[in-house]
C-alpha cells in the first residue's frame, strides 16, 4: 500500500512489503488499480473519468480483457502540472481558509 506525501512522492506505508521501490523512488511501471487513484487523490470515480475525458489525466492501461490501471509516473506527472498551474496563478480558484 502507498500513499502520496506532501512532496508529490509515493511512499510506502511504514511495515507494509515495497516490491516496487527502488530506493526512495517508485519504478514507473507501477500501477494503480481505480479505487487505489480515488484514494490517492481524493477524487470521485466520475470525476477521474472526466479528468481522462478532458485529457487533463492519461488514460489508464488495459491489464486484462476487464482490468485497467494507471502508472504512478503518469499521475504524478498530473500533479506536477497541476501544482504547477496552481503556482502560475496569482490567485488560486479555491484559497485554503
Amino acid at each position: 500500500m502507498f500513499f502520496l506525501e506532501r512532496s508529490g512522492a509515493f511512499k510506502s506505508l511504514p511495515g507494509a512489503p515495497a516490491p516496487f521501490t527502488e530506493g526512495n523512488i517508485v519504478n514507473a511501471r507501477y500501477i494503480l488499480r481505480q479505487h487505489e487513484l480515488q484514494d490517492q487523490l481524493g477524487l470521485s470515480r466520475n470525476a477521474i473519468e472526466r479528468l481522462v475525458a478532458t485529457g487533463e489525466l492519461k488514460p489508464p492501461i488495459l491489464l486484462g480483457s476487464r482490468s485497467k490501471g494507471f502508472l504512478v509516473a503518469e499521475v504524478e506527472e498530473f500533479l506536477a502540472q497541476r501544482a504547477a498551474r496552481r503556482d502560475a496563478s496569482a490567485h488560486p480558484e479555491r484559497p485554503c481558509r
